[in-house]
């Protein structure tokens, strides 16, 4: 010890032994015994004075000269409460002759002969004195309540005696397994006292026919809902038996007050409220449990003159002696702490008590009379439970026993001598709890954190915060909140002001952390203290709902850790300290307690547990992402208490070695020249980074050197300009293109042989370019040419197609389009693709694409003769012999593939028609894929669909762009009368942006006027110009024009009945352009220079007015018929002539009487009074002919319907439509022939004539 001992000269000659105690009977045995052993055992009942009278025994028995009598107690407030009535009977002052010392006080002096102390402050002196030579005696009262301290305390003392023979060791405890304790200590003797106690009558009712041993069980839900109505049955037969036994003591009825046994504070308060409802009348109920104010507990033990009730936890089994009990009444069941080793949760089960504490709780009601015991189970129940409680070694977390092992040397915990060996689970998880707050390596040695953690009087978690703390500069707030957290909460919470007490305590909360809400109230009371009176301080306390004394002790907490902290030397901060550095450092005491949010309000805490916030917490409606709590607490739920918001990356920080790190998707990234993964990291089960991107060499480097040698050196994906690179890729792509051509991949070496190239030269450390590249400059220096692939290196085979069948190119329009080459079956761009600039897409040869590459040819013909109908394919079995003799009878490339295949077949008796190729069946590498490029050589689009190319694009602004700027500014003009602009060629070849471009000049008629165009397509050009010439032609023949309408004007009606359709003016101006191209079209060729159109101008003069007059009386015959079909058409109302109305209305409109002198030939107009002449002889036969009429109507509709439909087929997939007019007008010849037969029809015609003429127009 720190100074010599004094106490002898002050130990009592003369002991005052006048107390009436059981234990002063024996005091003489005890004596004895005390000399002559070193341990002796001590079972006394409750009331035998063994606590107060074993001290002055041992000095009655020479104890105390040569070292303290030290004597423990499990709780402070009794060392505190039993040195003071020692001292008294000693007749000493206390903190002389007895002190006493717990946490934060000593009350000791060198005179000091007697110590009363804690059992936590007596392990706390093993540090500094290994042997206890400070004490020649120690006395170990209430061993049988077998705390954590006291079960470590007695397996010490039990290794300490032999190299102790001169210390004494008196072991106390209830009458509850004293033999345990004698055997423990080499059969020591034991002396029982019985204690002061009236005998108590039990009575058994069972409120359930099933026991139940914890809340758990199935049906404890059922006894939980039946103990009021249990417990005011009990009330009443109390206070029935009190009065039978004053009825046979012929005296006064008694007020004997009732203790009534509850295992939770919800249920107190279920319990108080029915027995104020249905309990006796004129009787005080009080509440008593640990969290209730003082205030409230003084009520319990304050002097009363009515009857009382109290309900109380157990509480008040053992560590509190409520008054005037005469009844009891034990449900049976507590709330019992225990450990999860598994969920590491502090769980507060509701269990079945032991009969040990049944006994104790009977004991109550027999202090001052006889009394009571109403046990609401049965006494079967009661004989089958446990005889003892489960000692707190069973179910505690065993870390802090630990920690004071290592720190004694003491050895391995599973060795050393417990009364009860501990669960090596329990054990286990205590090593990870204090492996991960840093105090025991690997090993399972203690570190320097550790010897730091073992010198703070605290829960090794709190150590670890204050240790943590210095470094942050957060100290002076941690050890405000560590201070706060050893001690009971100061906050008052009465259940009547609930709300009240909340909106008082909400004005110290802070809105991220329930811990600084002890910060900013320590804050708040600090101030008070330098400007408020100690009455004010009071005052403020009690409006505030605070607990005066505990906010004494836990300032004086406070103090004594600033001591403790100074003397290791940890600077405490004078700047208020950040949110984050507090909160880190109260992390690496609480990493295990993280919880990370899910769904709803429910978080997910360390391995995989459930929980939730608890209700008070200034986080409950918040939920951040993460939090931390200084407790898990099992109650009906999981609950997180006193909890803040924390941030990942400082639970990552923290964890170091605790992180469990998983990686997935090793890759190669060329960006980075190395092989990246995905890193997940976890701690406890929950993910902290559920896939960050980091550098995979660091941890796999052999992977790393595969993935890299794969990745960057045989597929190229790399930004290395390396000569033997692009050599090797050279080779490597020469013979895929070779594999793409052949449609074959069985010429190429495979990627493992390539693998094992770079493999063997590659050093086994190059796991990245930049290591690669370091390692190649210093190899090439000596062997230049190591990396260099040769042709054998890549090539499996030699190919046996020759070169031509595949050619690189393909002429189209003029121009060598390049082509390339795709093995890809499923592949967008699988087969053949040649690209076509936009400014020829309009005139490639379609027919050409249709044949391929000569190489796919007979690939390409065998497709499609199986996709031919079943009875043709029978006819040129075996078909490789067919495609054989096809190939031999057709010139590749020539004419249209699908009539040059037919035609070779109808040689061999195979006739195929146009309608039994499928082409639609082809696979897609059989048909040509044609890629438009732009201006830039950029893709504008892809497709097999020559047609549906063109139509898409042929709104592109680059398509109507046909020739670029200077071009279009040489020869585009508008507003022209005369033809002055010298000869126009017939076709402009330029090039935009590199590209080959084509543009036709022409004539064009727009609504501005006459205009000189640049067009993209030489068909859409020639008719434009056609047009052109007959207007430049019309302007310059302005008198002929003026005589020509004068002759229109002057026919009878026709103004009136043309006005349907068209105005005057377009009338006179389409007709006059009709004439002029109707004589045109006895012209050679297309007039395209100046002196061909002023011979034309010659020839066309004289030739427009006569036969202009002869074409007035046809078109004032087309007009007149028009206006009578559409009268008469108005006039058929009835339902009958419905259909032949709706089709003689659509006939009319698809001659299109409003354009047809613009848009069709004078070949074509001039027999449209034939055609109306019909219509009109169809009216006339109408009414006798419906039906056949109808029949009619329908064929004609069902074939206009597929023409309709063809039309639209071939615009949207770009096909000329020129084909189609001619089955057009034959429609008409053939209306005429079903219902005006008597009208002649221009040519031949039948429904077998349209049917052939359509197969053909479908091929």
């Amino acid at each position: 010890m720190g100074r010599a001992y004094r106490g002898a000269e002050h130990v009592p000659t003369e002991i005052d032994w006048s107390a009436d105690l059981p234990v002063l009977a024996v005091r003489d045995e005890l004596i004895a015994a005390i000399a002559q052993h070193q341990v002796v055992i001590v079972a006394g009942e409750t009331g035998s004075g063994k606590t107060t009278q074993l001290p002055k025994i041992c000095l009655a028995a020479g104890r105390g000269r040569h070292g303290l009598i030290g004597h423990t107690q499990p709780r402070r407030i009794a060392a505190r409460t039993v040195a003071t009535r020692i001292a008294e009977e000693l007749g000493t002052t206390l903190g002389a002759g007895v002190g006493y010392k717990v946490r934060f006080t000593d009350q000791t002096a060198e005179s000091t002969y007697l110590k009363l102390m804690t059992d936590g402050v007596l392990l706390a002196e093993l540090a500094s004195d290994r042997l206890l030579k400070a004490y020649d005696t120690l006395i170990i009262d209430e061993a049988h309540e077998r705390s954590l301290n006291i079960d470590f305390l007695l397996g010490y003392l039990r290794t300490l005696l032999p190299k102790r023979p001169d210390l004494k060791v008196i072991v106390t405890s209830a009458t509850i397994d004293v033999q345990r304790f004698s055997k423990h200590f080499a059969d020591a003797p034991v002396f029982v006292v019985q204690g002061r106690s009236y005998p108590v009558e039990m009575l058994y009712r069972p409120i359930a026919l099933q026991a139940a041993t914890s809340s758990e069980d199935e049906g404890f839900d059922d006894i939980e809902e039946a103990i009021p109505r249990a417990v005011v049955a009990a009330v009443e037969e109390c206070l029935h038996y009190e009065r039978l036994q004053h009825e046979r003591k012929q005296g006064k009825v008694g007020r004997g007050d009732i203790l009534i046994f509850s295992s939770s504070e919800r249920e107190i308060r279920v319990l108080a409220d029915t027995l104020r409802k249905y309990g006796p009348p004129h009787t005080e109920i009080l509440p008593l449990y640990s969290r209730l104010s003082v205030s409230e507990q003084q009520k319990v033990f304050a002097r009363s003159t009515g009857r009382r009730i109290v309900i109380a936890t157990n509480v008040a089994e053992t560590s509190l002696t409520v008054p005037n009990i005469h009844f009891v009444i034990d449900p049976g069941f507590a709330r019992l702490s225990r450990y999860s080793y598994r969920s590491k949760v502090q769980r507060l089960p509701i269990e079945a008590i032991s009969r040990a504490s049944a006994n104790q709780r009977a004991g109550r009601c027999g202090r001052i009379a006889p009394g009571l015991c109403i046990r609401l189970y049965s006494e079967a129940d009661y004989l089958a439970r446990d005889e003892f409680t489960d000692p707190e070694i069973h179910r505690t977390n065993l870390a802090a026993v630990i920690l004071q092992m290592q720190t004694l040397g003491l050895g391995d915990l599973e060795r050393f001598p417990f009364l009860d060996t501990p669960d090596t689970r329990l054990i286990n998880d205590g090593y990870r709890l204090l492996d991960e707050l840093g105090a025991v390596d690997r090993q399972r040695r203690i570190t320097a954190i550790g010897r730091q953690l073992a010198r703070l009087p605290l829960d090794p978690r709190l150590a670890r915060m204050v240790v943590a703390a210095a470094p942050l500069g957060a100290l002076q707030e941690v050890l405000i909140i560590v201070a706060a957290m050893t001690v009971q909460d100061p906050r008052d919470r009465p259940h009547d002001k609930q709300q009240a007490a909340d909106e008082r305590h909400a004005q110290f909360r802070d809105a991220d952390s329930d811990f600084l809400f002890f910060v900013n109230l320590w804050q708040v009371l600090q101030v008070q203290k330098e400007t408020m009176t100690e009455r004010e301080r009071r005052e403020f306390a009690r409006k505030h709902f605070l607990s005066w004394l505990r906010l004494r002790e836990w300032r004086e907490t406070y103090r004594q850790l600033v001591q403790m902290v100074e003397t290791l030397k940890l600077p405490i901060n004078r700047e208020p300290a950040p949110y984050e550095a507090v909160h880190r450092a109260l992390l690496t005491g609480l990493l295990s307690q993280i919880a990370q949010k899910g769904e709803d309000r429910e978080y997910l805490a360390p391995r995989n547990l459930k929980a939730m916030i608890f209700p008070g917490s200034v986080l409950a409606r918040k939920g951040p992402p993460w939090i931390m709590a200084a407790e898990l607490v099992e109650l009906q739920r999981v609950y997180l208490r006193l909890t803040a918001r924390i941030e990942a990356p400082w639970i990552e920080h923290l964890a170091g070695d605790l992180l469990k790190r998983s990686y997935a998707e090793p890759h190669w990234e060329r960006r980075q020249g190395r092989v990246m993964a995905y890193e997940q990291t976890s701690l406890f089960g929950l993910i902290l980074h559920a896939k960050r991107k980091v550098n995979y060499e660091k941890i796999d480097r052999a992977i790393c050197r595969e993935i890299f040698i794969r990745s960057a050196l045989v597929a190229g994906d790399c930004d290395l300009k390396a000569p033997f690179l692009k050599h090797n890729q050279g080779l490597v792509a020469d013979v895929q293109h070779l594999e793409d051509k052949a449609r074959r991949r069985d010429l190429l070496v495979d990627e493992e042989t390539l693998h094992q190239f770079y493999d063997a030269r590659v050093p086994e450390d190059v796991a990245s370019l930049k290591t690669f590249e370091d390692w190649r400059h210093r190899s090439e220096k000596e062997s230049p040419r190591l990396l260099f692939m040769r042709n054998d290196d890549v090539l499996a085979k030699a190919s046996d197609h020759p070169a031509h069948l595949f050619p690189d190119s393909l002429r189209l329009a003029g121009h060598d389009l390049p082509l390339s080459y795709v093995f890809e079956p499923g592949h967008d761009n699988d087969g053949v693709t040649v690209s076509v600039p936009l400014g020829l897409l309009q005139d490639i040869e379609g027919h050409k694409l249709d044949w391929l590459v000569p190489g796919l040819i007979a690939d390409k013909i065998d497709a499609l003769l199986r996709a031919l109908p079943k009875s043709l394919r029978r006819q040129m079995v075996p078909l490789p012999d067919t495609v054989a003799m096809v190939l031999d009878q057709i010139r590749f490339g020539e004419g249209q593939l699908l009539p040059v295949l037919s035609q070779a077949l109808t040689r061999r008796g195979v006739m195929i028609q146009s309608a039994d190729w499928a082409l639609d069946a082809l696979e897609p590498h059989l048909r040509m894929q044609i890629r438009v490029l732009g201006e830039r050589d950029q893709v504008l689009a892809t497709g097999r669909d020559l047609g549906r190319l063109r139509v898409q694009l042929n709104q592109h602004p680059q398509a109507q762009a046909v020739a670029d700027q200077s071009t279009r500014q040489r020869w585009e003009r508008s507003g022209i009368t005369r033809w002055d602009f010298g000869d126009m060629p017939t076709l402009i070849e330029t090039k935009q942006q590199g590209l080959p471009s084509r543009a036709y000049p022409a004539l064009q008629l727009t609504e501005q006027g006459l205009a000189l165009k640049l067009l993209a397509r030489q068909e859409e050009a020639e008719r434009a110009h056609q047009e052109g010439l007959a207007e430049l032609i019309r302007c310059m023949c302005a008198a002929e024009m003026k005589s020509l309408a004068k002759a229109l004007s002057e026919q009878p009606g026709l103004m009136l009945q043309s006005a349907q359709w068209l105005n005057k003016e377009r009338l006179i101006a389409d007709f006059g352009r009709a004439v002029v191209a109707s004589v045109l079209v006895t012209e050679a060729a297309l007039v395209y220079t100046q002196a061909q159109f002023e011979a034309a101008l010659l020839r066309v003069r004289p030739r427009l007015v006569p036969d202009g007059l002869s074409m007035i009386a046809v078109v004032t015959q087309i007009y007149s018929l028009a206006h009578q079909i559409r009268q008469r058409c108005n006039a058929l109302q009835q339902p009958v002539f419905a259909l032949a109305r709706a089709d003689l209305e659509g006939q009319l409109s698809a001659l299109n009487l409003g354009q047809c002198f613009r848009s069709l030939p004078a070949e074509r107009w001039q027999h449209f009074p034939r055609y109306l002449k019909g219509m009109l002889l169809r009216l006339d036969k109408l009414a006798n002919n419906v039906l056949r009429d109808d029949k009619g109507s329908a064929e004609l509709q069902r074939r206009e319907l597929l023409l309709r439909q063809a039309y639209e087929d071939r615009i949207r997939r770009g096909l000329d439509v020129t084909p189609l007019t001619s089955y057009r007008w034959l429609l008409e010849e053939y209306r005429i022939s079903v219902f005006s037969q008597p009208l002649k029809t221009a040519v031949p015609v039948s429904a077998e004539r349209l049917d052939r003429m359509w197969s053909q127009l479908l091929m």
